[in-house]
């Protein structure tokens, strides 16, 4: 989408301030996504639980997802891009606990240790809703939300103390 294009839009709106507001940020939301996919294709987005998104596929008859790294298992089901990498090649870890154990960090560790760099797409700060921690590590998490010390349904980053609190040891 061109930013001519995203004018004539706009300007065909109408004067209807609330529309044209609402459009204007859908708009931008679509363009900056646009942006990342073009700097940042699939197979360099990293999913929270540290593998690429290519690793991911879609099961269209339980419409879950499963991740599926070669090599190894993960019991990731979700889909959650978080970082972008210039070089994937090295997230092809497997999680063996919370923080610095975790794929994510493994990969981001050794990305930066040859040279590649990365950005992050979130925040990286406590999913827990309403929480302001600072320290954040990563963790995960099974489907009672408990911390598990290995690969789970879900990865989170989480504050210190909720780590402590789901049961987690840093």
């Amino acid at each position: 989408m061109s930013p001519e294009y995203v004018s004539e839009l706009s300007d065909s709106i109408g004067n209807d301030p609330k529309v044209s507001a609402s459009l204007d940020a859908e708009i931008q939301l679509a363009l900056t996504y646009v942006g990342i996919m073009d700097r940042w294709p699939r197979h360099k987005q990293i999913c929270i639980c540290g593998h690429t998104l290519n690793s991911h596929r879609y099961n269209s008859v339980t419409s879950s997802y499963s991740c599926e790294p070669a090599n190894f298992f993960c019991a990731c089901i979700q889909e959650e891009p978080v970082y972008c990498a210039s070089d994937s090649r090295w997230f092809k870890r497997s999680t063996h606990g919370v923080g610095k154990k975790h794929a994510l960090v493994l990969g981001i560790a050794s990305l930066e240790r040859r040279g590649g760099t990365g950005e992050w797409l979130v925040a990286p700060q406590c999913q827990i809703p309403g929480c302001r921690g600072v320290e954040i590590s990563i963790a995960c998490v099974d489907l009672k939300g408990r911390i598990v010390p290995h690969t789970a349904e879900r990865s989170l980053l989480l504050c210190k103390d909720h780590v402590k609190s789901l049961g987690g040891a840093i």
